[in-house]
């Protein structure tokens, strides 16, 4: 889902290059995703771990792939410049 709210310049740390722009979300938005996070807090608490692992596996190959080729183009962390001052 595209953010509504106004954008934020993603920057790469070790240069201090601008990687991307992306939208923020609107008020409305995180307060539909955290009323959606405290309505799923239950469930996820109450799933056994070894289950809750295998999920995060599932989705976590591609994460793992980027933060390694990230790593290794000695990018480090992108971090949106507004979340730095």
């Amino acid at each position: 889902m595209a953010g509504e709210g106004p954008p934020l310049e993603v920057e790469n740390p070790a240069t201090e290059e601008t990687v991307a722009t992306v939208s923020a979300p609107s008020a409305e938005q995180l307060d539909a995703a955290l009323a959606a996070a405290r309505e799923a807090a239950p469930a996820w608490a109450s799933t056994p771990a070894v289950e809750r692992a295998e999920m995060l596996q599932e989705v976590a190959p591609g994460d793992q792939a980027r933060a390694h080729r990230d790593q290794h183009r000695g990018q480090g962390l992108v971090v949106p410049v507004q979340l730095l001052t």
